[in-house]
């Protein structure tokens, strides 16, 4: 959780902390399809945790804004009433193995007075992340990750009767990953706006206290990302809050636990949520031997394509096939001229065009 008494917002002797969950990918995987996350369903430890903050106990897992502590729960710690599942803020048991992640995802002092964050150091609402580590770098592709979230009964609970002030929102938000980074906080503008996902498709305030939730969606990596972060990252204009339970000390927090994640390549999994025409662009036309003619050839998700090459006669001269999304083939050598393409591709596309190979 936010123990922002670390930086001069909370009292230097709270007894509990906001809630910190922490949230996972499980692996519901499509048959035959590999999930990229090391250490999916958090069961895989180094030690087990004692206290709040100990989520670098959980191999592959670490928090992703510095000044956010989240939380690693599981069955082994016995003894530890404040890690120990079940947990008395919320008696909710692991969706699979023996642990999961709880997060503050989302602070805030009072209802009426709602802020995500301020410029001004002393005044900052911080958001509770963590980053999880894949098996290997993601590739320019679309890939499918979920993840499942539970409501915690109780929130905040400062040590003095302050009640148990509660947030449920729909912020669920996904940040790629190229380097194994953190961010002194977790909001705007301490990260990339641009970079984030929005994981929550449905856009359901997530509420529920008895079920784990299952959230998911598809995204394009741009390829190499070898991290990822999971948080409330979105603008303040794209959240949305249901306050609960009574809080005297005007502290509320969206406390949920996190469990079962899963990254995986799916092409086909969100099939229209990256919607392009198959098409073939053309560079270098005319085109030489020291500049030979370029095709760039983009198609649908789970479709082939096949590009033929005829000279001025009719003669098939060239043939290529593909599969990937994006692909570049380059002309071999040939005599000059002009020469005719065409593209077709499994879904009924047909592409046409003309190309000029000079000295």
């Amino acid at each position: 959780m936010d123990k922002l008494n670390c930086i001069g917002l909370l009292f230097n002797n709270m007894k509990s902390y906001i809630i910190v969950g922490a949230f996972f990918f499980v692996p519901t995987i499509v048959l035959g399809q590999e999930n990229l996350v090391l250490n999916p369903n958090c069961d895989v430890y180094d030690t087990c945790p004692t206290q709040w903050d100990q989520i670098n106990y959980c191999q592959g897992w670490s928090k992703f804004g510095n000044i956010s502590t989240p939380d690693f729960f599981s069955k082994c710690a016995l003894g530890y009433p404040s890690t120990f599942i079940p947990h008395y803020f919320g008696f909710q048991e692991p969706l699979s193995g023996d642990s999961y992640f709880h997060l503050g995802i989302i602070n805030s002092h009072k209802p009426q007075n709602f802020t995500f964050w301020s410029a001004e150091f002393g005044n900052i609402e911080s958001r509770e992340s963590i980053k999880g580590t894949l098996t290997k770098a993601l590739q320019n592709k679309i890939y499918y990750i979920e993840f499942y979230v539970s409501f915690s009964k109780s929130g905040y609970d400062d040590g003095f009767g302050g009640g148990d002030g509660r947030i449920a929102t729909n912020a669920f938000d996904l940040i790629l990953l190229k380097e194994n980074e953190t961010v002194f906080n977790s909001v705007i503008p301490y990260i990339d706006e641009n970079k984030i996902i929005n994981v929550n498709n449905s856009n359901n305030i997530i509420k529920d206290t008895l079920n784990w939730i299952k959230i998911s969606t598809c995204f394009l990596a741009s390829g190499d990302e070898k991290h990822f972060a999971i948080g409330a990252f979105r603008d303040t204009n794209d959240v949305l809050l249901e306050f609960s339970g009574g809080s005297y000390s005007n502290w509320y927090v969206s406390s949920y636990y996190f469990d079962n994640f899963a990254i995986y390549e799916c092409d086909t999994c969100c099939l229209g949520q990256f919607p392009y025409e198959d098409h073939v662009t053309v560079s270098s036309n005319p085109g030489s031997v020291q500049n030979p003619t370029t095709f760039s050839i983009l198609l649908n998700p789970n479709t082939t394509g096949t590009l033929t090459l005829y000279d001025s006669a009719g003669r098939l001269v060239a043939k290529e096939e593909f599969s990937q999304l994006l692909t570049t083939y380059t002309l071999p050598v040939l005599a000059n001229g002009v020469y005719h393409y065409a593209l077709t591709t499994s879904n009924g596309v047909k592409d046409v065009g003309k190309v000029l190979v000079v000295d």
